[in-house]
């Protein structure tokens, strides 16, 4: 009886690991009220341990201001709008709304990413991707990409709706690059390590 327990309780753990590592549809709700840091902070964390190839529907038509930059697993990961559009939005100093670091495969559906730029001038690029390393893939139908800040005095440009960097590839139709204070796609060099 003891080893039929033992056996059992393994073939239990054994299955919920390996449901951990196969791709998943993860809703993301709409918030009842104002969205406070932690509540973003959760929508982050989420993200950042998606599996390779999940699907983040988002429900609600707005979510921020998030305090630091969504940072894309370096897998292949979707951000689909469940209502016509959702907007994306940050508040931070710190960095872009969006990353796609190397070696991600990033797709999005009816998301506009949006930086709220109506405190001091900052640079600030809406979305970063690609980099030194891996290949990077973006796809963006339906998406846009606005309020990047370039602050004129700063050393380096800033302030593009999306900037690309390194050995990106993909498709971007239907998308907007609006309100941007650079350029709507910056095209960087094609970074080698």
């Amino acid at each position: 009886m003891q080893m039929f327990c033992t056996k059992r309780v393994l073939l239990i753990i054994t299955l919920f690991s390996f449901s951990l590592g196969f791709a998943q549809t993860i809703p993301i709700l709409p918030a009842a009220g104002p969205l406070t840091p932690p509540q973003q902070t959760g929508i982050l964390a989420l993200i950042a341990a998606a599996p390779e190839g999940s699907t983040i529907i988002f429900q609600g038509a707005s979510y921020g201001p998030f305090l630091a930059p969504i940072v894309v697993p370096a897998a292949r990961i979707s951000f689909v709008s469940a209502v016509n559009s959702t907007t994306i939005f940050s508040a931070t100093p710190a960095g872009p709304v969006l990353a796609v670091p190397p070696g991600a495969n990033f797709s999005c559906t009816g998301i506009d990413f949006e930086y709220d730029n109506t405190g001091p001038s900052r640079n600030v690029n809406v979305a970063e991707v690609g980099g030194v390393g891996l290949a990077t893939n973006i796809s963006s139908d339906n998406c846009s990409f606005s309020g990047g800040i370039r602050n004129l005095i700063a050393a380096e440009p800033a302030g593009n709706g999306l900037l690309i960097e390194g050995n990106v590839t993909g498709t971007i139709v239907n998308s907007q690059f609006i309100n941007n204070g650079g350029n709507g796609i910056e095209v960087g060099p094609s970074v080698v390590a």
